[in-house]
């Protein structure tokens, strides 16, 4: 990862972090969706 003259690393582990809470977060949301549904159809069928 190349990192501008005017970006200290300080910057570019918070981008990263801030990138890896989305994508943990998004997957919070999706296992949570996928779960209620396969809860749903089993209360369902």
């Amino acid at each position: 990862m190349q990192l501008n003259a005017e970006t200290t690393s300080e910057d570019g582990i918070a981008r990263d972090e801030a990138r890896i809470n989305r994508v943990v977060w998004a997957s919070r949301v999706i296992v949570s969706g996928l779960t209620a549904g396969v809860v749903a159809f089993f209360v369902l069928t």
